[in-house]
């Protein structure tokens, strides 16, 4: 039986009778306002005008011990004690507005909130810096909750840096989890796609080609494909090598404009690139059943003999592969290259790359060196 919407509670979960959040059966406070499961709301108990008496407000979030502290111009609703984001003009839990609440600035002087244009790239950074705390705590529930609360307010930058990290994180919760990634991948779709730039184009493909699960995300992909196209003057080869991999990966085709126009970039930025840059490049356009053009083959040849030295067992084996797949010989001087870095890192191959060397060697029609074999 599928899992009810968030907001409507699991068979256990409790409402919370200070701020009414919905709590997970299984804790015994509330995430928010930290009321003990079972308590009263402090409205209950507290006179009317008491409010200056109400304990101070906790951090945002506390995750094995590491708190994300309140920022300044978060604000303290005055009904229910949620903390709240600078930028709000009423409490998002009990709809009290802003004014007579506290700050934590103690008042308007000195910070700005995003609409006055002052402290909008403190609050974008900060926030990625939560992602990241909250990420590396392990606490896949509250990264989970961190997104929902936060979503609104991310840039694009925090889009993309708490798309990949769920993408490519296991949460205990796998509903959660989905609405987490649901939610974000409709924001940066409608959003954030728009103002990505060329890192974030191919590190969100990069990482939709990596998880584990494979998401239902077309319209992103088509988004994101787009924005490449337009920002395709900004890739560095291992942006280059990252989007084509991710288009073989998910088995989707890219336009001929993106294959196109990264082509023409990538023999601009051709001396940049690493031999993983290159195995990659080469991999993809044989995954994804295309002929790269002659002068990029020649240029990823030329620039794979000045840095032979530094190629891996499985950039040798995939750069091996691609060209047996594609059909083109990768030249005596390339392939005597390799095949004497091979004997120096021959330990480093597993089985896979083993194989795959052997088969690309017989497809080519080439006879190995007696010493390799």
């Amino acid at each position: 039986m599928k899992k009810k919407m968030a907001g409507a509670g699991g068979r256990s979960d409790w409402t919370c009778p200070q701020c009414s959040s919905i709590v997970f059966g299984r804790k015994n406070e509330c995430f928010k306002c930290h009321t003990p499961k079972g308590g009263t709301a402090k409205g209950d108990s507290v006179p009317k005008g008491a409010e200056a008496s109400r304990p101070p407000p906790k951090a945002l979030f506390t995750v094995t011990g590491i708190e994300i502290k309140q920022r300044r111009g978060d604000w303290t609703c005055s009904a229910c004690s949620t903390l709240v984001f600078a930028r709000k003009d009423e409490c998002f839990k009990c709809r009290t507005p802003k004014s007579g609440s506290h700050s934590s600035n103690g008042g308007s002087g000195g910070w700005q909130d995003a609409r006055g244009g002052g402290g909008s790239k403190h609050i974008q950074i900060q926030l990625n810096k939560d992602l990241l705390v909250v990420a590396k705590s392990g606490d896949g529930v509250h990264l989970c909750a961190l997104v929902v609360e936060r979503l609104l307010d991310f840039d694009a930058v925090n889009a993309a840096t708490a798309y990949r990290i769920l993408l490519t994180k296991t949460v205990r919760d796998a509903w959660a989890r989905n609405e987490a990634l649901t939610s974000l991948e409709r924001v940066l779709r409608d959003q954030h796609v728009k103002d990505f730039g060329a890192r974030e184009c191919a590190n969100t493909l990069h990482s939709l080609a990596k998880a584990e699960d494979q998401r239902p995300c077309a319209d992103l992909i088509s988004a994101l494909e787009s924005r490449a196209l337009v920002v395709q003057g900004g890739f560095i080869p291992q942006n280059i090598a990252n989007t084509l991999c991710a288009f073989a990966t998910l088995g989707r085709q890219p336009a001929d404009a993106l294959v196109a126009g990264l082509t023409a970039r990538a023999l601009a930025v051709q001396v940049g690139f690493n031999p993983q840059d290159i195995a990659s490049t080469l991999w993809a356009f044989a995954a994804l059943g295309r002929q790269p053009k002659d002068a990029l083959i020649a240029g990823l040849m030329a620039r794979a003999l000045e840095v032979q030295d530094d190629f891996n067992s499985q950039n040798i084996a995939n750069t091996l592969w691609a060209f047996a797949t594609m059909g083109r010989q990768p030249g005596d001087a390339l392939v005597a290259g390799l095949t004497a870095r091979a004997l120096e890192v021959k330990c480093g191959f597993n089985p896979q790359n083993i194989a795959n060397t052997l088969w690309a060697f017989a497809t080519l029609g080439l006879q190995p060196s007696e010493v390799l074999l």
